[in-house]
């Protein structure tokens, strides 16, 4: 997939310059080592559409900005209990 680092979680905003988050979610989710990992997209773009679009790629999560950070640490803490992973 041309990358060289493999984080256990990512996120991502959709509208990036050369390549969009959708992209990047997709090429993680097709490599072997990114199907376990966890991706949550943080974006200005929360019409349907792009909450489907996001799901499509391979998101776990949309967050439409402005976001509550308690809700992606929420999500981060399940992540953690369910993959035994410890944040620090």
């Amino acid at each position: 997939t041309g990358m060289r680092e493999h984080p256990d979680v990512y996120i991502l905003d959709i509208g990036m310059p050369e390549m969009s988050g959708y992209e990047i979610a997709e090429r993680v989710r097709s490599a072997e080592w990114g199907k376990q990992a966890l991706l949550l997209a943080l974006t200005g773009w929360g019409q349907q559409d792009d909450k489907k679009k996001a799901r499509a790629a391979g998101f776990d999560h949309h967050f439409t900005k402005p976001v509550d950070l308690r809700e992606i640490e929420q999500v981060l803490a399940d992540f953690a209990k369910q993959s035994d992973f410890n944040f620090g």
